[in-house]
């Protein structure tokens, strides 16, 4: 009997929580009908390779440095090559390479075998994968900018890095982006086609909570990252819960500003896992998304809009290219906690938003469609 092909995805780490690691796991778990799905990641000093979430082989690998991660490393190359040997994957689908020696783009290419490329955030065009503090990808080299995000000039290394990119990059006939957004940003550093696949999630139900003396429930879901603007929200939150007793703002989440002092009001619920979704999405009117870098897709925007969630957000990335103003949510400016206040308090003077329509994201099943036929393409 003839086995399925082999598809190998390789992404910077596994276990984390991340947009990108949930993707990845979300593509091999429901391809695997079709295809036999394999992810491998650099774990703790080890380059492992996963299949249906378990561990089966590892090879030692060193730590290599950020963010002037290098080109080669003989070690890293040797571990990866014997990966391969042993799996003989048939296409190769690169999730990320944050993580990995630069070289692995080219690496993949000399396997001979079908291969692809997905773009997730910014890592290609500067290490620093989220691009805050500029909109504009040209000037990530720059020597200022270098000094502000990195603390020191690494303007030649990253010139450099960025031409090294451009001629691997060039070897992948197929490159993915979940939005026309990142498309379009990439294109600016490194020009070519894009093929545009928005990601998918399983769909849920819930049932909405009863409005508490007419109070809408504002709600947080997602990482407390400082690149996601969570501090902003403490100080606007205490500001409209003064002036508006009965609202409340619940957070589910984790992470590195979990411990921020934060008003009465505001409700922390810890980290939770997607199984959870229905239940939290139960519990809230209203979502908010305040990010200061700009998203290049944000799967909780589809998470809230399958609860049926209209969310005010950050005017910023694919949101405002996702997000139609007064029309499915409400938009202010990233980082701007005045913009942030009174647009929250809009969602309590008035009543328009219980009328808007908000749209259905994308299902799962639509977004591994396009992957079967593009694999079987490829293939």
């Amino acid at each position: 009997m003839k086995r399925k092909a082999r598809v190998l995805y390789t992404m910077h780490c596994y276990y984390n929580r991340a947009g990108t690691e949930e993707h990845t796991r979300s593509l091999a778990k429901g391809l695997s009908e079709d295809f036999e799905t394999y992810i491998v990641a650099p774990e703790h000093e080890r380059l492992v390779l996963f299949k249906d979430g378990r561990e089966i082989i590892a090879h030692p690998i060193p730590s290599l440095p950020w963010p002037a991660t290098p080109y080669r490393s003989a070690e890293f190359e040797e571990a990866f090559d014997r990966i391969v040997k042993a799996l003989d994957p048939d296409l190769i689908h690169v999730q990320h390479f944050f993580n990995w020696p630069l070289s692995v783009l080219d690496q993949i290419a000399s396997f001979k075998r079908p291969m692809c490329i997905s773009f997730h955030d910014y890592y290609a065009i500067t290490p620093h994968f989220t691009m805050e503090g500029t909109a504009n990808p040209l000037v990530v080299t720059d020597s200022r900018y270098s000094k502000k995000l990195f603390g020191k000039d690494l303007s030649n290394y990253l010139q450099e890095r960025q031409e090294q990119l451009r001629r691997s990059l060039k070897r992948f006939a197929l490159k993915i982006v979940p939005s026309r957004y990142l498309a379009s940003v990439l294109d600016q550093v490194y020009q070519g086609d894009y093929t545009v696949i928005p990601h998918g999630i399983e769909p849920f139900t819930c049932t909405k909570h009863d409005y508490v003396d007419g109070a809408p429930v504002f709600g947080y879901v997602g990482t407390l990252l400082p690149q996601k603007g969570f501090a902003h929200l403490g100080p606007v939150f205490k500001r409209l819960h003064e002036e508006y007793p009965n609202t409340s703002l619940k957070v589910f989440g984790g992470g590195l500003l979990a411990q921020l002092a934060l008003p009465e009001a505001m409700i922390m619920h810890g980290a939770y896992e997607p199984k959870d979704l229905p239940s939290i999405m139960s519990q809230i009117d209203i979502g908010i998304i305040t990010s200061t870098f700009a998203e290049t897709f944000s799967l909780v925007l589809s998470e809230f809009w399958q609860a049926g969630i209209p969310v005010a957000a950050s005017r910023i990335g694919a949101l405002a290219e996702r997000i139609k103003h007064g029309e499915n949510g409400l938009l202010f400016a990233p980082g701007d906690e005045e913009d942030m206040y009174q647009t929250l308090k809009s969602f309590l003077i008035s009543q328009d938003w219980r009328m808007w329509k908000v749209p259905t994201p994308r299902p799962l099943e639509q977004m591994l469609d396009d992957y079967r036929d593009l694999y079987r393409q490829l293939l």
